[in-house]
């Protein structure tokens, strides 16, 4: 058999801009019921940068979904390897920030303004210590309980903090004093230790007090070391270093200085060359033999293999998107956005951020000047580049970037795009002045440009292909909030009508066809201040007008835009899919029974005492992918779906990685039995480890299917090497087959 490896199936997706300076995107994720069991809708919107959501059918409570503020330039790290935490000081946002151990959650702590460059982190009491301005403050490690510690008008902004855990105390410098103080970790008993020009101005701070040791790093790169009291002070490296961290246990120091990682005894003694890269701050996990660090010229967080120095990167800093729109693609939980500049996309939790197109690299914006983004069923994204007049395409990921077509609109911003996915249109509302709209389309390759019509004031615009409407708002211009109005016309844009909505002023609408609703932001005063309503009607008629929740508002992040993803599956339907590829040109099936991956439902049948033949193959050709497969008997509900770590997506059942696996036998090509299970067949008896893909994991010929009698449900589902994994790993979960044995 020669199974074929196919793009799976993607879910329609639409996608819209704002077209003013107060643009905030909405996205609706409306989940189709699935066998009578469905998840409820979400809505989204970004309030100038933070993304809010609420449940359709619990609108009352609304939650952070994601912040955009900027992820920032690291300036210092430190491992809480205890906690199972990364702690991170940043430029940008100016805070203290932590994540998991995989860059994950990245959550902020305190902002601390004007603070210096170092900060450090007391794990017995959870509480972080840094500089801002002429005091020393601490908090706890979930931001409550900020404290002033010590009030030191020889502080300047420059000067950093070091926490002595052993013997409870905290230290930091005065650099208008030359001086090193100290005090009990509440700020009482405090006294100057020693008084000294190297004290003056320095970068980073680590104390050792088990060693009774102190180390610093000055402005210029000398990184030193001196006993607690400021006495026996030795220059480990005269300068260049970029910052430094130490291993209490192995009492070694590690440092980076000029694109090289270096490695030494406590008095500097026995350097070593740990490998090459162009760090600027570390932190380290000592029982991984890892280095966290930042590069230099780089945003994010990386994570360093001391022993070999390769580098994965964790997650990476991008611009704020506070007037973009936002993408939001649950099936990959990816977001996209479209900021000044760029085309940029991000995991859930803002990891592994990247820009994946530039659209526009002007300095000056106008008051409408926004380009908008859509997306095509087979995960193009779409956008205009002002910069050279043209509607171009990317892959999700920005590879195979092509031009659809030269389009010389005067300088005039496209400010929506939407995509007819049944017709395979590709429609532009281009802003020709404050008042005046254009609309036009042409094919999803740029032929056959057409004009549509001109509108006033229109503000934004949906398709419903199926129905052969499109539906557009025009705000109120009145300045009382009483004359909006939505309307509903053809896709040639004739024979408009109104819509039955009363008086309103909408400045977004979104649709829903499968449950025959319209969405719609309500902005029902003009007052910058007051909050919007989040609106609801029959697609229909526009009867049955219902109040959501009302959106608080200030003068510059008020609610525009909506936008919907409908039909997004259950996440027992959604894990059957796998994740392979689905960071480049769409999801690729790799395991096969019996020469297919399944039907709609991944479910293969076989009859009784037939052959069964289950392979895996390449989803890149001779790549030779490494992977491990399960199988289990039964297929998979809600309860059994697991999330993997790393961001890598979530399995049928759970992987011997994750708590309660009890597969019913493995195929453990990838290594690392005591996390992945040696290979046993469903009998328990050991079996050969398979080679890497493509490959015949079971092969059991007609009459010799003993173990799988008719009646027999099995969920095969694996983890193969994947170049272009959505997670932190190059692994990524294939699609499941569940084999029906009748």
């Amino acid at each position: 058999m020669n199974p074929r490896s196919k793009a799976a199936a993607s879910s329609t997706r639409r996608m819209m801009v704002s077209l003013a300076f107060s643009s905030l995107a909405v996205a609706i994720m409306s989940f189709a019921a699935l066998a009578g069991d469905g998840i409820a809708s979400r809505l989204y919107w970004n309030r100038f940068g933070e993304v809010q959501r609420v449940a359709v059918d619990n609108p009352t409570v609304i939650e952070t979904a994601f912040d955009f503020q900027p992820l920032g330039t690291i300036h210092d790290i430190l491992v809480d390897e205890a906690g199972g935490r990364v702690l991170v000081g940043r430029r940008g946002p100016d805070d203290i920030a932590v994540c998991g151990l995989d860059g994950s959650d990245i959550t902020r702590v305190v902002d601390t303004s004007d603070q210096g460059l170092g900060f450090d982190y007391d794990p017995v009491e959870d509480k972080v210590y840094w500089v801002q301005l002429i005091r020393v403050r601490r908090a706890n490690l979930d931001g409550s309980d900020e404290q002033v510690v010590a009030l030191d008008t020889a502080l300047r902004s420059t000067d950093t903090t070091g926490v002595d855990i052993v013997n409870r105390k905290i230290y930091w410098t005065a650099s208008f004093d030359s001086a090193l103080r100290r005090a009990d970790l509440d700020g009482t008993n405090v006294e100057t230790v020693d008084t000294n020009a190297s004290w003056v101005n320095p970068a980073a701070m680590r104390i050792d007090g088990a060693a009774s040791k102190i180390f610093w790093t000055r402005s210029f790169g000398q990184l030193l070391v001196a006993d607690l009291d400021g006495s026996d002070k030795v220059s480990i490296d005269a300068g260049g270093v970029t910052n430094f961290t130490i291993d209490r246990s192995a009492q070694k120091i590690y440092w980076a200085k000029t694109g090289s990682v270096y490695r030494a005894n406590y008095d500097g003694s026995s350097i070593e060359t740990l490998f090459d890269a162009p760090i600027v701050a570390m932190g380290l996990r000592a029982s991984e033999n890892a280095l966290y660090a930042a590069d230099e010229g780089q945003d994010g967080l990386l994570r360093y293999d001391i022993a070999t120095g390769d580098r994965e990167r964790l997650w990476e800093g991008l611009p704020q998107s506070a007037f973009g729109e936002i993408l939001i693609d649950s099936t990959v939980e990816k977001y996209y956005w479209a900021d000044f500049t760029d085309i940029n996309r991000s995991n859930f939790d803002g990891s592994r951020g990247q820009a994946i197109g530039v659209r526009d690299e002007r300095p000056e914006q106008s008051f409408f000047e926004r380009s908008a983004i859509a997306r095509d069923d087979a995960g193009r994204i779409y956008w205009f580049d002002e910069t050279v007049n043209q509607l171009v395409r990317a892959n999700g990921d920005g590879s195979n970037r092509e031009v659809v077509t030269n389009l010389d609109l005067g300088g005039d911003p496209v400010g929506d795009l939407e995509i007819d996915t049944i017709h395979g249109k590709l429609y532009l509302l281009v802003v020709r002045s404050e008042t005046l709209r254009h609309v036009g389309r042409m094919n999803l390759d740029g032929s056959q440009k057409e004009f549509l019509t001109s509108l006033s004031y229109a503000d934004d615009f949906e398709l419903d292909p199926a129905a052969g409407y499109a539906y557009y708002c025009v705000p109120d211009a009145s300045g009382k909030g009483q004359t909006g109005r939505i309307l509903r016309t053809d896709l040639v844009f004739g024979n408009q009508e109104t819509l039955a909505l009363g008086n309103a002023s909408p400045h977004s609408i979104a649709l829903d066809p499968t449950k025959g609703k319209i969405y719609w932001i309500d902005y029902y005063t003009e007052v910058p201040q007051d909050p919007c309503l989040l609106r609801s009607a029959n697609l229909a008629d526009g009867s049955g007008v219902t109040d959501l929740v009302q959106i608080p508002s200030e003068s510059f992040d008020r609610p525009h835009e909506l936008t919907i993803e409908a039909d997004i599956p259950a996440p027992e339907d959604r894990c059957r899919a796998g994740l392979v590829n689905a960071d480049a040109d769409g999801l690729r099936d790799t395991l096969f029974v019996n020469g297919i991956a399944g039907d709609e439902d991944r479910e293969v049948i076989v009859a009784g005492g037939n052959a069964i033949l289950a392979e895996m193959i390449e989803s890149v050709p001779a790549a030779n992918q490494a992977f491990v497969v399960h199988a289990n008997f039964g297929a998979p509900t809600d309860a059994t779906v697991t999330p993997l770590p790393r961001a890598l997506g979530s399995m049928c059942f759970p992987l011997l990685l994750s708590a309660g696996a009890t597969p019913d036998a493995v195929w453990n090509g990838l290594g690392k039995e005591s996390q992945l299970g040696e290979s046993t067949d469903f009998a328990g008896m050991p079996i050969a480890d398979p080679a890497p893909a493509p490959f015949a994991f079971l092969d059991l010929p007609s009459g010799d299917a003993v173990n799988l009698p008719a009646g027999t449900t099995v969920t095969f589902q694996g983890v193969l090497r994947d170049p272009v994994s959505l997670g932190r790993k190059p692994v990524s979960p294939t699609n499941a087959v569940i084999l029906l044995v009748q």
